[in-house]
C-alpha cells in the first residue's frame, strides 16, 4: 500500500472518530474534558498527516524534476552527437 492511501486511510479514521465523539450520543456519555483530549488528539493527528503528506508532495515533485531533467538531457546528448550540419536549424 502506497504512502498516499496510508495517509487518506487514517484521514478517514480520524474522520469517523470526530463524527462519532461528536454525535449527541456521545456527547452525553463523555465529559467536557474527555471531549476537549479527543479532539486535541484527532487535530494533532490530522496536523502529522497533513505534513507527512506535504513531504510526500515535495517527493514527488523532486523525482518528477528528476526525471524531466534526465529526458532533457538525454535529448541534448542526442542533439549534440548529431553532425553538425543535420541540427535543427543548420541545414
Amino acid at each position: 500500500m502506497s504512502l498516499v492511501s496510508e495517509i487518506l486511510i487514517q484521514l478517514s479514521d480520524a474522520t469517523a472518530a470526530m463524527n462519532l465523539v461528536t454525535t449527541p450520543k456521545q456527547h452525553a456519555l463523555l465529559s467536557a474534558e474527555e471531549r476537549k483530549a479527543v479532539l486535541l488528539q484527532l487535530r494533532m493527528s490530522v496536523e502529522v498527516l497533513a505534513k507527512l503528506a506535504e513531504a510526500v508532495l515535495l517527493i514527488a515533485a523532486k523525482e518528477c524534476a528528476a526525471a524531466v531533467e534526465t529526458e532533457e538531457t538525454k535529448v541534448d546528448l542526442e542533439w549534440a552527437e548529431k553532425p553538425f550540419k543535420k541540427r535543427p536549424g543548420f541545414e
